[in-house]
């Protein structure tokens, strides 16, 4: 059963880590000059996406390493890092909600939201390439058993 929760949970990961790097791509097309498409995509609620799907990714990854499957050393270092910035993104729009308008936490959150961007785009490349590499060696041992 333990074996099952942690493929499906793997699963998600790919498909959030998928998700994740299209969404990152979306706004960074959205947020070039001249690139904007007027009313079809909101770049906020794409950039919120984007926010969600990584930092799901990251958590994902510490669950698995918490499981016993760890991942390899720069996924847990990426996903530790998205973490951090996602906490500090939480506790600077509690302090921007609670101070109320003109606050001026605006560009803090908008800089953690770019980090959180950054790292959970390098986090869903790295998570996509662990997976292509350890579906390829398992094609190779099953070549090896075959022959």
């Amino acid at each position: 059963m333990k074996g099952r929760k942690l493929k499906a949970l793997s699963i998600i990961n790919y498909a959030s880590a998928v998700l994740t790097l299209i969404f990152v791509a979306i706004t960074w097309v959205l947020t070039v000059p001249e690139g904007e498409f007027e009313g079809a995509i909101d770049v906020f609620f794409t950039s919120i996406i984007a926010l969600v799907f990584a930092i799901m990714c990251a958590i994902i990854v510490c669950v698995q390493w918490w499981r016993g499957v760890p991942p390899s050393w720069g996924i847990r270092i990426m996903s530790a890092i998205v973490l951090l910035f996602g906490l500090g993104f939480m506790v600077i729009l509690a302090v921007d909600l609670a101070s109320g308008p003109g606050g001026g936490v605006n560009i803090g959150l908008g800089l953690v939201g770019i980090a959180i961007h950054l790292f959970g785009f390098i986090n869903g490349l790295l998570i996509l390439a662990s997976a292509a590499t350890t579906q390829l060696s398992a094609r190779k041992g099953l070549r090896k058993q075959v022959a």
